[in-house]
């Protein structure tokens, strides 16, 4: 099946043309106005479906992404990821690049089993938290969080979003409805100061975005940085597990 893909200059959709890429072939990736950065090809990866894919190493930050239909840089119209035509990397470079890659790898990994570890231990502590939690107050029906986090958006490429930082569970609810002075009340079980100084946040932070694409009820200036609270009805027999690592952390849960 001949596979498509849309001409933008033109408007039109047109079929893939697959340059055969060998392995050293120098690439450039975009991701927008300002994100522009380098790659070398190390293989061709054949796939029956599909054709072949390259497999790219990104020099700048060292990770490895496969690409299909890679377009001569001469076709450079936005986002993408195009090839520079008879520029290649001698292969004594490319080594280099490899063995710095995999040692990058292994140094991940490692972290990785390093966080494993000690979000099991958390997640033990949690665990009890809730337990204990629990035999006082009875099974929640929802949960009140402080939920703590960072802007990661890029104005340049109209790119809006945030990344969880901390999550703490404030209090236990039994009930599902969203009822502000309940989240300002929880916010007092909290020691931080910031968590604490949203059960006096004036009116306008008490946003209402229950509607397609919002974010729903929470207590917050800004969804996309500081601290927000929230409620999370709980509609599975497993989903406290979810929450068991952050509530081990100190300070992770303050129900009373």
């Amino acid at each position: 099946m001949q596979v498509m893909h849309m001409n933008w200059k033109t408007g039109k959709m047109e079929p893939c043309v697959e340059h055969r890429l060998e392995r050293g072939q120098i690439v450039m990736g975009i991701d927008g106005p300002a994100h522009e950065y380098d790659g070398v090809v190390l293989e061709r990866v054949a796939n029956g479906k599909w054709g072949t894919s390259c497999r790219i190493l990104w020099i700048d930050d060292l990770r490895v992404s496969r690409h299909q239909f890679i377009k001569p840089i001469a076709e450079r119209f936005g986002i993408g990821v195009y090839f520079y035509p008879g520029r290649l990397m001698p292969e004594a470079e490319i080594a280099e690049l490899e063995k710095l890659f995999l040692e990058k790898e292994r140094a991940e990994a490692l972290e990785a089993e390093k966080r494993r570890i000690e979000n099991e231990r958390l997640a033990v502590i949690g665990k009890e938290h809730f337990a204990d939690a629990i035999k006082k107050h009875g099974k929640p029906v929802a949960l009140i969080l402080a939920v703590e986090h960072e802007d990661v958006s890029d104005l340049q490429t109209d790119y809006f979003d945030y990344r969880t930082v901390r999550t703490v569970v404030l209090a236990f609810s039994k009930h599902k409805r969203n009822l502000f002075p309940e989240m300002r009340k929880a916010a007092l079980n909290s020691d931080i100061p910031e968590i604490r100084e949203l059960a006096t946040a004036p009116a306008d932070w008490e946003n209402r975005e229950d509607y397609s694409g919002g974010y729903g009820y929470y207590l917050a200036e800004s969804k996309y940085s500081g601290w927000s609270i929230e409620k999370i009805p709980l509609y599975r027999e497993n989903q406290l597990e979810e929450f068991y690592c952050n509530a081990g952390k100190p300070g992770g849960f303050c129900v009373k």
